[in-house]
């Protein structure tokens, strides 16, 4: 993920990379992409990472979850940034 990227962005291009890999038979199992996930995100979400990775269970979680996640957290730290900015 890049600093300019918004989480909606990051997640279509990792959800399409995945079907292209189903496509032709690698099966990625969600835990393999989540991972991955983590690995890329900007330091803006490590709190976040962490607060994922110790309060759930990384084998049981989906993807979907995951994005809902951080797409939340991603509107908070817009939102306080532009609370920032106005004052």
């Amino acid at each position: 993920m890049n600093e300019q990227e918004i989480m909606a962005e990051f997640f279509t291009r990792i959800l399409t990379f995945r079907n292209q890999m189903n496509n032709y038979g690698k099966k990625m199992e969600d835990v393999m992409i989540i991972d991955k996930i983590m690995r890329t995100l900007t330091p803006r979400f490590d709190h976040i990472v962490v607060a994922i990775e110790q309060g759930t269970n990384l084998k049981r979680i989906k993807v979907e979850k995951v994005q809902g996640t951080l797409k939340a957290q991603e509107l908070k730290l817009d939102e306080r940034n532009s609370l920032k900015c106005s004052d």
